[in-house]
């Protein structure tokens, strides 16, 4: 295990506080979403990061890369919040809950009791999860 380099930079830059996924859920519940503002708010986040090293400048305003462990990846952000704030569908949902895996059971019971709510209540608004939220 000694020759297995730490990944837990690059872990924490995609889902701890601050990293990749809250960023992109935080645009996603601003009035105005917006792709550019979250590569901004993420370069911003992590300038000084060695596992966030920077993307070319014609690449600046739509993209930004992660040093994983096999080396950097670029990402472009085209149509990542739409499809964050896509729901889960409910037939998936309920499929994958059926299923034999434990963890996935319980993490998706949470959507299958919102979509209900959701299809019972259609005069109040219920607080949809995002796609990265649920996960």
């Amino acid at each position: 295990l000694d020759d297995c380099p730490d990944n837990l930079p690059c872990v924490q830059i995609l889902s701890a506080k601050g990293g990749v996924l809250d960023i992109l859920n935080g645009q996603c519940g601003a009035i105005q979403p917006s792709e550019d503002k979250f590569v901004r708010d993420l370069c911003k986040e992590h300038k000084a990061n060695t596992f966030f090293p920077p993307v070319h400048r014609k690449d600046a305003k739509d993209s930004f890369k992660i040093l994983h462990f096999a080396g950097p990846v670029q990402y472009t952000v085209g149509g990542w919040l739409l499809k964050n704030s896509d729901p889960l569908p409910e037939s998936m949902a309920q499929v994958f809950s059926a299923g034999s895996l434990k963890l996935v059971s319980r993490i998706l019971q949470d959507e299958i009791s919102k979509a209900k709510v959701q299809s019972e209540s259609k005069s109040k608004k219920v607080k949809t999860t995002t796609v990265s939220q649920a996960f």
